[in-house]
């Protein structure tokens, strides 16, 4: 039983990582407010695609992973919960490379909502 259970242990931080998104900085926090390009309700994960206005007034395309969809259907999620021009405040985890993109935690909606994918 003890070895079952060391093993398990051993095997946690593995999946920790992979479902953590391992590639993201887990200590940083990113509010990122703009305009939704795209959803892609997907396995194994989903994403967000969303402008960001820059202070130039440029645009910037950011690349937003979420949970895959079976997770964030149990957090009351749907394929069509954020729609193409509708405007949002995502909460992300930013990539470790420094690319505009991230692990989403949360999506606050135009309604009041608050979505989270973690």
């Amino acid at each position: 039983a003890c070895a079952a259970l060391l093993a398990l242990g051993l095997a946690v931080p593995s999946a920790q990582a992979h479902h953590a998104f391992g590639k993201v900085f887990l200590e940083r926090v990113l509010t990122l407010n703009g305009t939704i390009e795209e959803f892609r309700w997907t396995q194994p994960h989903g994403w967000v695609l969303l402008d960001v206005q820059n202070p130039d007034a440029s645009t910037s395309s950011w690349s937003i992973e979420t949970a895959p969809p079976t997770v964030l259907s149990r957090r009351g999620w749907g394929p069509r919960s954020l729609m193409r021009g509708q405007r949002v405040t995502l909460t992300i985890h930013p990539w470790r490379d420094g690319g505009l993109g991230g692990a989403l935690i949360k999506a606050a909606l135009p309604d009041g909502r608050v979505l989270s994918s973690e």
